[in-house]
Order: structure tokens, then sequence, then C-alpha cells
């Protein structure tokens, strides 16, 4: 069984970091639904897609 690893305190900070820095843009207040971006890691080089969609 792989094990399961745990985020750093350090990860956990950049993580809110970047949710921060997202909350300070309000995107939900500019974009419509049809709208994507993407986000990517500059360590990793994957990348992230985001879409705005309804609440459930």
């Amino acid at each position: 069984m792989a094990q399961k690893l745990s985020p750093t305190t350090e990860e956990w900070h950049n993580l809110y970091a970047a949710i921060a820095k997202i909350k300070a843009m309000a995107p939900w207040e500019f974009m419509e639904e049809s709208d994507v971006f993407g986000v990517q890691n500059p360590e990793t080089l994957v990348q992230f897609f985001v879409v705005k969609n309804h609440p459930l």
C-alpha cells in the first residue's frame, strides 16, 4: 500500500497565501461561466485549470 504523505507547514502556508491572492482578485465578480483560467506550479510545471460554477 502506498504511503500517504501530508503537506508540510510551508506547503500549507503557500496554499493559504495563494487563496488570499485569489480572494483579493475576486474573479467571481467578473468571470462568466464559460471562462477558464489556468495556474502552473513553477516547480513541477503541472497545470491546473479553474472554471466558475454555480453553487450546488
